[in-house]
């Protein structure tokens, strides 16, 4: 659909002579076509349902596709750097996971990184971190016991 939008659009703009503007849209639509085929591939080589698939924006920022552990049938897309976790969404399917991963344009996929990173003194830093902040939320320790603790924690590399 949206394939075909930009085909009328590099059309359009050839026929009113804006070649360059022709030009940003070929290149628009090659991108979009190139990351269509990623997402066909995932599919095929997952028969359709993306779980465990980990997939990269960037150098350093990543996405994981898992089953929501609440036993729903839900999936979650968890976001991650080298630091830890940072954050996730909840979809019905794992391929609505993986849709909403290629549109915030996290598209290539990666295997192993989040083994890898979890190996790091950095990685294990921020999870010392993420839990005290769980600590001080559930109200097992005081702001100022947050600070300290917070401060105690070793230092990556």
């Amino acid at each position: 659909m949206i394939d075909d939008l930009l085909k009328t659009a590099i059309a359009a703009a050839k026929t009113g002579g804006d070649r360059s503007h022709a030009a940003q849209l070929t290149i628009e639509l090659r991108k979009l076509q190139q990351s269509d085929r990623r997402k066909a591939a995932i599919l095929a080589a997952t028969q359709g349902e993306p779980l465990g698939v980990e997939l990269e924006l960037r150098e350093g920022l990543y996405a994981l596709i898992s089953q929501e552990p609440d036993d729903s049938g839900r999936a979650r897309l968890t976001f991650f750097d080298p630091r830890g976790f940072s954050g996730h969404c909840l979809y019905s399917t794992a391929k609505k996971a993986l849709d909403d991963a290629f549109l915030c344009g996290y598209s290539r996929q990666v295997i192993g990184v989040l083994d890898r990173l979890s190996q790091t003194a950095l990685w294990q830093r921020g999870i010392a971190f993420n839990e005290l902040c769980a600590r001080h939320n559930r109200g097992e320790i005081t702001f100022q016991e947050f600070l300290h603790e917070r401060d105690a924690l070793p230092m990556a590399a």
